[in-house]
């Protein structure tokens, strides 16, 4: 939680809160309504967006700001597709180090693609219309420094009660499944889709599997079950997985379900059948992806 809470998300609360204490938000909410509205919802769906860049959990709950429940579930769908930083941190880290800036630059644009490719799908398929922006622009104004403070410090703890007992949790239930030798036994219920499907080795699955528990385990985990299984020669995933396995699992890592979290806190705000709904198609549109690019890359 400190090594991912302070220096990214609660970084992006206080830049947050700089432009909302600014007055910037109620136009960026103008400027994207055009663009938004290709997708089913209003320009005031930009803010959630926005959010879910640091954390999805504040942005699903942020979602209550909308009109109607098309466009909260709409938004919510693109908002568990979204990147946050501990995605961000993921598709970096597998990427920039082993492969360089351009592959993870071309991974983003392929997460973000996607991203938008869903959202276009879920328009279509979700019935009504999509509600008018009626808002007054706030005038620019300085940040208040104070409020500023305030603001961030309370979304941040806001964050840290709903996330924080999840995460430990988790952490407790995969340290269980670890030392009893359980977790070795998925990989032959996962070879079929991560080593016949994505083209990825089998400690893959392992580590996509138990990303659900925190998005930001997909990577640490993957160079630790590689060392269990191989020795010190897995020191780092470039070392038995090839630029074009690592680029296929950033975008499955990106774009596939979300964090138990997210889940619980999509759960709380629409409903649990939703919830479900929106988790099995972000890992239906991340496995065909997946698999495409796979075969694109030479990786399968």
């Amino acid at each position: 939680m400190l090594a991912v809470g302070i220096p990214y998300i609660l970084t992006f609360y206080v830049l947050l809160a700089l432009l909302e204490d600014s007055g910037y938000m109620t136009s960026a909410a103008v400027l994207t309504d055009r663009v938004l509205g290709l997708l089913g919802m209003s320009g005031r769906a930009s803010i959630p967006i926005l959010a879910a860049t640091g954390c999805n959990v504040p942005a699903v709950c942020g979602t209550r700001l909308l009109g109607s429940r098309r466009e909260r579930v709409l938004a919510a769908f693109l908002i568990t597709m979204t990147p946050c930083c501990a995605r961000f941190a993921v598709v970096c880290g597998a990427l920039v180090p082993f492969a360089g800036v351009g592959p993870a630059l071309a991974a983003f644009a392929t997460i973000a693609g996607l991203t938008i490719a869903g959202g276009l799908l879920a328009n279509r398929m979700i019935p009504g219309r999509q509600s008018p922006v009626v808002v007054e622009l706030a005038p620019f104004r300085r940040p208040v420094l104070a409020h500023v403070g305030r603001k961030a410090w309370w979304r941040f703890s806001s964050f840290l009660r709903a996330a924080m007992p999840l995460m430990i949790v988790g952490s407790v239930v995969l340290g269980f499944l670890y030392e009893t030798g359980v977790v070795w036994r998925l990989t032959a219920v996962l070879d079929p889709v991560t080593v016949g499907w994505l083209g990825l080795p089998s400690l893959a699955g392992l580590a996509l599997a138990f990303a659900f528990l925190r998005k930001e385990l997909a990577l640490q985990l993957l160079a630790t079950f590689a060392i269990v299984e191989m020795g010190r020669g897995a020191a780092s995933v470039g070392s038995f997985m090839t630029p074009g396995q690592l680029f296929v699992y950033a975008v499955v890592t990106a774009v596939s379900f979300p964090c138990i979290a997210t889940l619980s806190a999509l759960t709380g705000e629409l409903g649990r059948r939703t919830a479900l709904l929106m988790s099995g198609g972000t890992i239906a549109i991340a496995l065909v992806a997946g698999g495409a690019i796979a075969r694109i890359v030479g990786a399968a």
